[in-house]
């Protein structure tokens, strides 16, 4: 906030134009001012009544008002001002003439504002006439004397006017205090009504008493002479004692033959403090977040890209002082000679076309690291043109150096995948080879002593002790197991290196149609069927692994009376289960851990033949389906085989 000038300068549009009356009326024009020497836009009153120019004319011409300015005071009135700094308030009395070549003496107060660092000073203040013509100007010399009629009607009507703005409390009173005039507005800021008011002194309604004597030689001063208190903010007092802060200016009304009546015009500003102990509140907040998050904030010119404001945590992000932001060129010339060109480029594109924008790039501290920067920009648009940039500078070096480091990973991990792919096919190659091998140069010896066996025993029979005999079937029987034990090894081997394609498969259909081809070896067996899910798998490796497990259900459970399988679905922990149960001779759970070992075995081979390849199989798919499986038995009651993987979801369709 700029202060109450600006304050009562934002009064709504009726209320302000309420307000110029009455300033008019008492010859008193408020401004502004960008520089010391800068064009003075008037915001209220009759610049014409006061200086013989229109209002416009000063703004069009900025060394108008001081070449008004009495040559003898001209000099007095520019050192005076040239010496203001922020917040500084000021009342000076000073000579000008007007067009028509009056001489007229003013009084000028207000207060020397910087709306933001590396601005020139704005004056916000308010020129009064007192040069004895004010808000009725009688001139008996000049034939201008007017009838008391006319005098009534025009202080009536100016009463009228100050009844009409709600929000100006405003008094009248003699060069004693004694209030003669109150207007509603009062009753609002003081509590006191007219009626209450009228005929006491207003110096024991509303002034506290630290000022009374003050004010008292203010209005005994002003009735005399003219020369009034400058406007200032005041404390003053309700009807209930409580203290008001209120912007309060002065005017007076000379007339003939009578006492001066002094008129104080007070603007309440309770709402304001309240809205500026709001903002700073927010500020602080603001501060707190900025400072917690080491953001710089900072503040620009679009059409320069010269820096208006810069927060304190630049200092701490590159290590130069503030100050030095504001240097012309100062960011241009930090940037990364590497980026500096686009950098600009592309910062004055973006504000032309007056977009928001957020953009990355490198700056070279005051150590001489590189820091990366992100800018977070906001464009601010006057009269659809870019005026000023705002944004936060984040510092994201951090950030920057852990995404190399997980690209230079990313990079490495390519690498070793890749050569790790080179040695798996490599090794698959070496796999195919001895499986070759296996199956040609190993198969060609068992093939031979299979058939040497089979000669011996078709001619040397006859000369061959029982003994002899026996021993040589023994020999076949090793070489045909011998041969069995290759085939499963190879096919063990295959199930590994296979390649699988992924289908949706009737799992219902498949299990229905293993069991048929099994069940012809088991005549006396009962298979039933649960319901079963429609899965996604490999087509040849899943009915693999319901062919292991049905077989081994119908070995196990094959010395019953009446052999029993079960095929169906279980739900465990809010997962579906396919599982394969038996009535079969069972198993000790202490020894599970070798149940799906390759060559494994929980039985005798005399009892139950087979080579202990089976469950390895089963596994081997299941693991490459990214499943489970396992068991559950006890000695003599049977087994139960349980699977799932990621492609039997929970909820999914059911085959029944």
């Amino acid at each position: 906030m700029n202060g109450p000038m600006t304050d009562i300068l934002a009064l709504p549009a009726d209320e302000l134009a309420q307000l110029r009356d009455i300033l008019e009326a008492a010859a008193a024009l408020p401004y502004v001012a960008v520089g010391v020497a800068g064009a003075r836009v008037f915001r209220g009153g009759s610049a014409r009544a006061v200086t013989g120019f229109e209002a416009e004319e000063f703004r069009a011409d900025p060394g108008l008002w001081f070449r008004l300015v009495h040559a003898d005071d001209r000099t007095l009135l520019r050192d005076a001002l040239g010496r203001l700094a922020d917040g500084d308030a000021y009342e000076l009395q000073y000579r000008i003439v007007r067009r028509d070549g009056e001489e007229r003496r003013l009084r000028d107060s207000g207060r020397a504002i910087r709306k933001a660092a590396g601005e020139e000073l704005r004056l916000f203040g308010m020129v009064t006439d007192i040069s004895g013509r004010h808000l009725v100007s009688l001139s008996a010399t000049r034939g201008e004397i007017r009838s008391d009629e006319a005098l009534n009607a025009g202080e009536e009507q100016f009463r009228r006017l100050l009844e009409a703005v709600p929000t100006l409390a405003v008094q009248g009173f003699d060069r004693g205090g004694t209030v003669r005039y109150w207007n509603k507005a009062n009753e609002a800021v003081y509590g006191y009504s007219a009626q209450e008011a009228i005929g006491r002194n207003i110096l024991d309604l509303v002034v506290p008493p630290e000022l009374r004597q003050t004010v008292k030689r203010q209005i005994e001063h002003g009735a005399a002479t003219g020369e009034m208190p400058p406007a200032a903010e005041l404390w003053l007092v309700r009807k209930d004692g409580s203290r008001v802060s209120v912007y309060s200016s002065y005017a007076i009304v000379f007339t003939p033959d009578s006492e001066p009546e002094l008129f104080r015009i007070d603007l309440d500003l309770t709402p304001l403090k309240r809205a500026e102990e709001q903002v700073r509140d927010g500020e602080a907040r603001f501060r707190l977040l900025i400072e917690s998050t080491r953001a710089v904030s900072w503040e620009m010119d679009a059409s320069t890209l010269s820096f208006r404001y810069v927060s304190p945590q630049a200092t701490a992000m590159l290590g130069y002082p503030v100050d030095d932001w504001y240097r012309p060129g100062f960011w241009e010339a930090k940037l990364h000679p590497d980026e500096r060109e686009r950098v600009i480029a592309f910062c004055r594109s973006a504000a032309e076309r007056g977009r928001d924008h957020t953009f990355e790039f490198r700056m070279i501290a005051a150590d001489g690291h590189e820091v990366w920067i992100e800018d977070i920009v906001s464009v601010d648009l006057r009269e659809g043109q870019p005026a000023r940039l705002r944004g936060f500078l984040l510092d994201i070096t951090d950030r920057r150096l852990a995404e190399r480091a997980v690209r230079e990973l990313n990079e490495t991990l390519e690498w070793r995948v890749a050569e790790r792919t080179a040695e798996l096919e490599y090794a698959n190659k070496e796999l195919e080879s001895f499986s070759y091998s296996v199956s040609h140069d190993l198969r060609a010896p068992l093939r031979a002593i299979n058939g040497f066996a089979h000669i011996l025993l078709e001619t040397e029979a006859e000369q061959m002790s029982p003994d002899g005999r026996a021993l040589l079937d023994r020999v076949r029987n090793s070489a045909s197991r011998m041969g069995q034990l290759i085939d499963d090894i190879l096919r063990f081997s295959r199930i590994s290196r296979a390649e699988m394609t992924m289908t949706r498969l009737d799992l219902g259909k498949l299990a229905r149609s293993v069991a048929q081809e099994l069940s012809e070896g088991y005549p006396g067996a009962v298979i039933e069927f649960g319901r079963l899910p429609q899965v996604t798998g490999d087509e040849s490796t899943v009915r693999l692994v319901l062919a292991n497990l049905v077989e081994n259900a119908l070995k196990f459970s094959s010395r019953q009376p009446q052999p029993r399988v079960e095929i169906g679905t279980a739900r465990r922990d809010g997962q579906d289960w396919i599982f394969v149960r038996d009535n079969g001779v069972g198993f000790d759970m202490r020894y599970t851990g070798k149940l799906f070992g390759v060559f494994q075995r929980m039985h005798p081979e005399s009892q139950f033949p087979g080579m202990g390849v089976g469950l390895a199989i089963v596994k081997r798919v299941v693991d490459r389906h990214h499943g489970r499986v396992w068991a559950e038995s006890e000695p003599g009651q049977g087994a139960t085989f349980f699977v799932t993987c990621k492609s039997i979801p929970s909820g999914s369709p059911w085959i029944p």
